[in-house]
C-alpha cells in the first residue's frame, strides 16, 4: 500500500502547463459559458496576480494563489492531466501494469502497487523526473498506511479503515459559545459522529474512537446531552448506510430571505412566518408567496474582517453633498428651489435666538422639521417624512 503527496502543488503549477490541462478538459464542452471565455479569464487571473510586500509589488510567475476560488479545481485538473499522460498511459509509464488501484484527492494519492521494493522506488523516481517542479513524497507499508483522515489496514485478506489524526492536530471544533445559529452548532456533533461512523470498520472501533471525540466536544463547551444524542444517532445507523449517497427531497420555497445572522434572528424569522398567511390572501401575491420563505443567514464580521485591511483603500465616493457644509440648500432640480433659502442658521421669530442647521438639507431631504415664513412675518413649523419639496408644493397649493 502506497500513499503519495505532491509537495507544494498550488504554488508549483507552471501557468502554461496548467492552462494546457484546462484547455484539454474544456475542449469537449458545449455548455455556457463558452470554453474560450473560461480559458481567457483563467489566463488573466494567473498571469496578472500581483501582490505587495513592504511597499514593493511582485508578480507571481508560477503557481496559483491558494486564496483563489478556482485554485482547487485548477490544481485538480492539472493533476488529472498529469495522470492521464504519465500514470495511466502505458506508452509513457513503464510501471503502469504494476498499479492495481489508484485513488487521488487533490494532491494526496492512495494506490496498491504490485511489485518489488526497488520497482516502487523506481516508479516514484520516474514520477519525480517527469517535471522538475512536480515532486511526490512517498510513504508505504505492507500492513497499514494513513490517507487523508483515515488509517487503511490490510486484515484478513481485505482492507479496513479507521480514524487517523495527525500528531500535530489541535481541537479546532467550533466553540459552543460562538455567534452561530443554534441549529448549526447542534448539527456539528451529528456530522462529526457520522463521519467517524463512516470511517470505522466496526461497531467496537466506533465506540472506542468516540470516547476521544466526545471529550473534544466537551472541551469546546458542548453539553453532554447534545454530544451523547449525536453519538447514539450515528451508532444506530450501519456504516454502509452512511456511505450510500442519499437523495434529499427539495422543500418548496417561494422566495429566499437573506440577512446577516444575529442571536435575535429567530425572532425575525418567526415574525415573518407568523404573518405569512397575509400575503397569501392577496390575489396578486398569492401565486408568488404560496410557500413560506427560505431563510439564509450571512456570517457576521469576525476579527479578521475588522482588523485586516487592504493596503490600498478604495477612494471615497465623491458626491455633491460631500463638498457642502452643514446648512440648507436648494437642490437645483425642482420647482420649489426658489422657495428655499440657502443658509446655515435660522432665527427664532420671537426670541431672536439663532440656531445652526444640522446636516446638509435640500429640497429632496426626507424626515425633516421645517419652518415656513410668510411675508406678513407669521411662521409655520411643520415636519414631514417625505421629500421636503413635496410638502412645500402642498402648502403652495393650499394657499392658492
Amino acid at each position: 500500500m502506497v500513499t503519495l503527496d505532491v509537495e507544494r502543488l498550488y504554488t508549483n503549477i507552471p501557468h502554461e502547463r496548467g492552462l494546457d490541462a484546462l484547455g484539454f478538459y474544456l475542449q469537449d464542452r458545449t455548455d455556457l459559458p463558452l470554453s474560450e471565455f473560461i480559458f481567457e479569464l483563467a489566463s488573466l487571473v494567473l498571469k496578472l496576480n500581483y501582490s505587495s510586500f513592504i511597499g514593493d509589488f511582485y508578480l507571481q510567475l508560477k503557481g496559483t494563489s491558494m486564496s483563489f476560488t478556482f485554485a482547487p479545481d485548477f490544481a485538480n485538473l492539472y493533476m488529472g492531466f498529469f495522470e492521464y499522460n504519465f500514470v495511466f498511459n502505458p506508452d509513457k509509464n513503464p510501471f503502469c501494469q504494476k498499479i492495481l488501484k489508484w485513488y487521488r484527492y487533490l494532491d494526496d494519492t492512495f494506490s496498491l502497487f504490485q511489485g518489488k521494493m526497488d520497482e516502487l522506488l523506481d516508479f516514484v523516481s520516474f514520477l519525480n523526473g517527469v517535471f522538475t517542479d512536480l515532486k511526490f513524497s512517498l510513504e508505504y507499508d505492507l500492513q497499514r498506511v494513513s490517507f487523508l483522515d483515515m488509517w487503511i489496514e490490510l486484515k484478513s485478506g481485505g482492507l479496513i479503515t479507521t480514524l487517523y489524526r495527525k500528531p500535530t492536530d489541535r481541537n479546532t471544533f467550533l466553540l459552543a459559545s460562538s455567534a452561530h445559529r443554534k441549529a448549526l452548532k447542534n448539527g456539528l456533533p451529528q456530522s462529526q459522529f457520522y463521519r467517524l461512523r463512516r470511517l470505522c470498520h466496526s461497531d467496537d472501533d466506533y465506540i472506542e474512537r468516540s470516547l476521544e471525540m466526545k471529550q473534544r466536544f466537551l472541551e469546546r463547551g458542548y453539553s453532554v446531552q447534545c454530544v451523547e444524542e449525536a453519538y447514539q444517532v450515528a451508532l444506530s445507523k450501519p456504516g454502509y448506510v452512511l456511505l450510500t449517497k442519499s437523495v434529499q427531497k427539495e422543500k418548496p420555497f417561494s422566495v429566499t430571505c437573506i440577512t446577516t445572522y444575529t442571536p435575535q434572528a429567530h425572532m425575525f424569522k418567526n415574525t415573518i412566518l407568523k404573518y405569512w398567511h397575509i400575503l397569501t390572501t392577496d390575489p396578486a401575491l398569492t401565486q408568488h408567496f404560496k410557500d413560506p420563505s427560505l431563510f439564509v443567514y450571512k456570517r457576521v464580521p469576525n476579527l479578521r474582517n475588522k482588523l485586516v485591511r487592504a493596503s490600498t483603500l478604495p477612494s471615497p465616493r465623491q458626491t455633491l453633498l460631500t463638498s457642502l457644509k452643514q446648512g440648507n440648500y436648494p437642490c437645483g432640480n425642482c420647482a420649489q428651489c426658489h422657495n428655499t433659502w440657502k443658509t446655515n442658521i435660522f432665527t427664532h421669530p420671537r426670541t431672536g435666538t439663532t440656531f445652526p442647521v444640522r446636516g446638509v438639507i435640500t429640497c429632496s431631504t426626507k424626515n425633516v422639521v421645517y419652518m415656513l415664513k410668510c411675508p406678513c412675518d407669521n411662521i409655520y413649523i411643520g415636519k414631514t417624512i417625505r421629500p421636503l419639496k413635496q410638502r412645500i408644493s402642498e402648502h403652495k397649493s393650499s394657499i392658492r
